[in-house]
């Protein structure tokens, strides 16, 4: 992760994915992705209702967004929320 975010924005990162994680499992199927394999991550999205989906994964990368979530990678959503 170092490759792409600072120190301190992973530990500032860390911290409040602890506080805002929530486990969640699909229920949605969904055909979307390029590679199938990650259409579960999309259904996921879609059922939890998620802001953003943070992945470098370039399949997920081109769908860029999925009804209201974002797919952002993590430098992208350091910079929102967690800026230098």
């Amino acid at each position: 992760m170092r490759r792409y975010i600072s120190p301190e924005q992973a530990d500032r990162f860390k911290r409040w994915a602890r506080e805002k994680t929530v486990m969640f499992v699909p229920w949605s199927t969904v055909t979307v992705c390029r590679d199938p394999d990650d259409d579960y991550l999309l259904a996921l999205a879609k059922d939890c209702e998620a802001n953003f989906l943070i992945s470098g994964d370039p399949d997920l990368q081109t769908v860029k967004r999925f009804g209201i979530t974002e797919i952002v990678t993590m430098r992208e959503f350091n910079d929102l929320f967690f800026p230098l």
